[in-house]
Protein backbone atom coordinates (compact mmCIF):
# COMPACT_ATOMS: atom_id res chain seq x y z
CA UNK A 1 0.00 0.00 0.00
CA UNK A 2 1.34 3.42 -0.44
CA UNK A 3 0.19 6.57 1.75
CA UNK A 4 0.50 9.94 0.70
CA UNK A 5 -0.04 12.99 2.73
CA UNK A 6 -1.96 16.12 1.55
CA UNK A 7 -2.18 19.20 3.14
CA UNK A 8 -5.55 20.97 3.78
CA UNK A 9 -7.12 24.03 3.78
CA UNK A 10 -8.51 25.75 7.17
CA UNK A 11 -10.84 29.36 7.05
CA UNK A 12 -8.84 30.28 3.86
CA UNK A 13 -5.34 30.33 5.14
CA UNK A 14 -2.64 28.69 3.22
CA UNK A 15 -1.70 24.92 2.58
CA UNK A 16 -1.01 22.69 5.35
CA UNK A 17 2.41 22.32 6.98
CA UNK A 18 1.44 21.09 10.43
CA UNK A 19 1.44 17.11 10.86
CA UNK A 20 -2.05 17.60 12.56
CA UNK A 21 -3.58 18.87 9.13
CA UNK A 22 -2.65 16.47 6.85
CA UNK A 23 -5.03 13.88 5.36
CA UNK A 24 -3.88 10.60 4.45
CA UNK A 25 -4.90 8.80 1.27
CA UNK A 26 -4.06 4.86 1.17
CA UNK A 27 -3.73 3.68 -2.49
CA UNK A 28 -3.77 -0.12 -2.51
CA UNK A 29 -0.92 -1.87 -4.51
CA UNK A 30 0.58 -5.15 -4.73
CA UNK A 31 3.44 -5.96 -2.11
CA UNK A 32 6.67 -4.98 -3.72
CA UNK A 33 5.30 -2.11 -5.71
CA UNK A 34 7.52 0.77 -6.27
CA UNK A 35 6.67 4.54 -7.32
CA UNK A 36 9.44 4.93 -10.76
CA UNK A 37 8.28 8.17 -11.51
CA UNK A 38 6.26 10.94 -10.16
CA UNK A 39 5.39 14.12 -11.36
CA UNK A 40 2.99 16.89 -10.23
CA UNK A 41 1.25 19.63 -12.53
CA UNK A 42 -0.74 22.02 -10.49
CA UNK A 43 -3.10 20.20 -7.97
CA UNK A 44 -2.56 17.12 -9.90
CA UNK A 45 0.12 14.39 -9.36
CA UNK A 46 1.23 11.31 -11.91
CA UNK A 47 2.69 8.45 -10.64
CA UNK A 48 3.67 5.61 -12.49
CA UNK A 49 4.26 2.31 -10.24
CA UNK A 50 6.07 -1.19 -10.82
CA UNK A 51 5.26 -4.07 -9.55
CA UNK A 52 4.72 -7.64 -9.62
CA UNK A 53 1.46 -7.41 -10.99
CA UNK A 54 2.25 -5.12 -14.13
CA UNK A 55 2.91 -0.77 -14.59
CA UNK A 56 0.19 1.28 -13.15
CA UNK A 57 -0.33 4.96 -13.86
CA UNK A 58 -2.33 6.47 -10.86
CA UNK A 59 -3.45 10.16 -11.10
CA UNK A 60 -4.04 12.03 -8.23
CA UNK A 61 -5.71 15.25 -6.81
CA UNK A 62 -3.82 16.65 -4.34
CA UNK A 63 -6.02 19.13 -3.62
CA UNK A 64 -9.04 16.88 -2.84
CA UNK A 65 -7.03 13.89 -1.47
CA UNK A 66 -8.58 11.52 -4.36
CA UNK A 67 -7.60 9.23 -6.76
CA UNK A 68 -8.93 10.58 -10.18
CA UNK A 69 -7.89 7.57 -12.28
CA UNK A 70 -5.80 4.33 -12.23
CA UNK A 71 -4.14 3.26 -15.61
CA UNK A 72 -2.50 -0.26 -15.91
CA UNK A 73 -1.20 -1.81 -19.66
CA UNK A 74 -2.73 -4.88 -20.09
CA UNK A 75 -1.85 -7.99 -22.66
CA UNK A 76 -4.26 -7.69 -26.07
Amino acid sequence: MLVMGAGSKRGGGAVGGDAADARILDIPVAPGTQISQLNSDGSRITMVVRGPEGDEVILLDASKGTVLMRARLVPR
